[in-house]
């Protein structure tokens, strides 16, 4: 059972052309998140892209980042090295390139992808956030109001208000963008098509959804619960 278990995870992988994954938020990552890298270098030729708060320097400090979070840093230079890594910034690991060596692959906090002649703009999505857009802002409320500086810790329990109200507020901004997108920082993950005829697709996170999205060589896209297909496009 087992060993078809991993040969369904090879041949997913090994069809894969792209990788997305967000808010792993290192050292506080899920373990599984160790595995996922592991399985990616070792089964895939796919560009992976993370779409920001890979690193959490919002609660930690950077020496308890880089000493607990060492295995996991030493597997994304490794993707680095093999030019198949491409991080974005968000608002947990905004100083991560300096750090730790693995910068964003571009100036902007955002960039845009095609697929079957399709634009999809991808980005960390706390430009959607009306508290997390301003960094200073946003640092402020996270030092006063503890449940502010993760999403993924309101989801459940006395926050899930806190955390229902943010996802909207996000999404609603989101949606006015009137593009195609691919982005975290909300921890929810899914498929929303609109109206409009644009896709919206959510990460979710590596801390408990264990949750990444793949685009296949045909153009087909699926998002993960850890390797179980949870959702697939068009």
């Amino acid at each position: 059972m087992e060993e078809l278990i991993e040969m369904k995870i090879k041949e997913l992988l090994k069809n894969a052309e792209k990788m997305f994954f967000s808010d792993s938020h290192i050292p506080r990552n899920n373990e599984f998140f160790t595995e996922w890298l592991m399985k990616v270098i070792d089964y895939s030729k796919a560009k992976v892209y993370g779409l920001g708060d890979v690193f959490e320097l919002i609660e930690c400090k950077e020496d308890e980042v880089r000493k607990k979070g060492i295995i996991e840093i030493g597997l994304l230079r490794k993707l680095k090295q093999l030019n198949r890594l491409f991080l974005l910034r968000g608002n947990h690991d905004m100083e991560s390139g300096k750090v730790f060596g693995l910068p964003s692959y571009t100036d902007s906090d955002r960039d845009y992808i095609s697929v079957n002649e399709t634009t999809f703009c991808i980005l960390h999505g706390h430009q959607f956030d009306p508290i997390c857009k301003h960094v200073w802002l946003y640092k402020f409320f996270s030092w006063l109001i503890p449940y502010f500086v993760t999403p993924g810790k309101a989801k459940y329990g006395q926050k899930q208000k806190i955390y229902d109200i943010t996802v909207k507020k996000v999404l609603n901004n989101a949606y006015k963008a009137n593009k195609n997108l691919i982005f975290g920082h909300t921890h929810w993950c899914g498929i929303i098509k609109r109206e409009s005829g644009h896709v919206i697709f959510q990460l979710g996170d590596m801390l408990d959804s264990c949750t990444s999205l793949i685009i296949d060589k045909e153009g087909k896209f699926y998002l993960l619960k850890k390797w179980e297909i949870i959702a697939e496009w068009p």
